[in-house]
């Protein structure tokens, strides 16, 4: 009886096995393996009136023999041969879907970042070493005449300085024995901008943190710009009010105009050991320094950098920008604080050569006037009012 009901169900349409050794089941005995032979028999012998053989990968004749209820409890797999647009559309969904990375754990990005990141850096930084090293011993050889390097060769030695200040802690780490290869990746997954000198970048970091550090930067110009105006105000300097009020308005103040206000600066007031704190502080920040340092320690950091930033400006005005590289042009912009990563090779020329000018013109009144040149000449260039 439960072979001939489940040869009838069979033929009337084609079904999956499991769906007919089911039904063979619930019709027959309980555990009768003759019942379920013939039931496997009839769903085959009906099968072949609507698709071809095939057989499932999951269980074997043996297997039905001699366990009949391992088919019930076995994943259910159709024998139809006929079109079935939705199965074939979904299984092209998920070929043309692209495999998505597993999540890397702690020790294998730490692996990851030292094979990289740190060991790649840590050779590149080890070669502008070198290279500056050869050319503070020509500078040594020449009595310290900067005038005897090329703006090259300078800026090599102070660019190289600036990174092994800012990588020694992060190679230190990574030198320390058994822990450092692990505490060194941690610093740089938390904080690759503040732990990492340039040598470590990759391409889409050396795009996108000089962009972060001129945002940075940018915050302290308005407060320098205030700063200044109540400086002015108390040394009875109306043209340097008028000009922070209009800078503070974006207007982009001309050569001309910074001209008129460059002697303000030979009033000791404007002295950078004179400063206030809070000055001090946002100048620190126009020139991406820590703020929150003693006004003695940050009056020191700022002439140190000046000094450097005044050499290179000397440099710059003896052999000229014309044999400058887009990327030397777009550094030595950063450098001063102009964000130039949408200008031109002419107007990357054009402001550097009236910085230069300013620079060279009036680069004796105790560096204070260069200092703020931070805030004239980079806060709204290229901006319409």
């Amino acid at each position: 009886m439960a072979t001939f009901l489940t040869y009838n169900f069979a033929k009337s349409s084609p079904m999956e096995v499991i769906t007919v050794l089911r039904q063979a089941y619930r019709c027959s005995r309980p555990y009768r393996v003759w019942n379920i032979n013939q039931a496997r028999y009839a769903t085959f012998k009906c099968g072949q009136q609507h698709s071809k053989q095939e057989y499932s990968p999951y269980c074997s004749p043996f297997q039905l023999d001699a366990f009949p209820n391992r088919i019930l409890a076995s994943p259910m797999r159709s024998y139809s041969t006929q079109n079935n647009p939705v199965d074939e559309n979904k299984a092209k969904s998920e070929q043309n879907q692209p495999e998505q990375p597993k999540k890397k754990g702690f020790f294998a990005t730490a692996k990851s970042t030292v094979k990289d990141v740190l060991i790649p850096g840590c050779k590149e930084l080890w070669y502008d070493f070198k290279s500056s090293r050869a050319n503070k011993k020509k500078l040594k050889a020449n009595n310290y005449d900067y005038t005897t390097l090329t703006r090259a060769e300078y800026y090599k030695i102070i660019q190289t300085s600036r990174d092994l200040r800012k990588a020694f802690p992060l190679v230190f780490i990574f030198m320390l024995p058994a822990s450092g290869a692990y505490l060194a990746p941690l610093f740089i997954i938390i904080s690759p901008r503040l732990a990492l000198s340039p040598q470590f970048y990759g391409e889409k970091q050396r795009i996108e943190f000089p962009q972060l550090d001129i945002k940075s930067r940018r915050k302290g110009y308005s407060e320098t710009l205030e700063q200044l105006s109540n400086v002015g105000e108390k040394i009875a300097s109306n043209d340097l009010v008028n000009l922070c009020h209009k800078i503070a308005n974006k207007h982009d103040p001309t050569n001309e105009e910074i001209h008129e206000i460059a002697k303000s600066f030979n009033n000791s007031s404007l002295n950078i050991s004179k400063l206030s704190f809070k000055h001090l502080s946002a100048l620190s920040q126009s020139w991406f320094l820590l703020r929150y340092l003693p006004s003695g320690l940050l009056a020191w950091r700022l002439k140190s950098l000046i000094k450097e930033i005044k050499l290179d400006d000397e440099a710059l005005s003896r052999e000229g920008l014309g044999d400058l590289s887009h990327k030397e042009l777009k550094q030595a912009c950063f450098d001063r604080g102009l964000n130039a990563t949408d200008l031109k090779d002419d107007d990357m020329r054009n402001w550097l050569k009236n910085w230069v000018d300013l620079s060279v013109q009036h680069g004796g009144e105790d560096l204070s006037f260069l200092a703020h040149l931070v805030a004239f000449k980079s806060s709204n260039y290229g901006k319409i009012e």
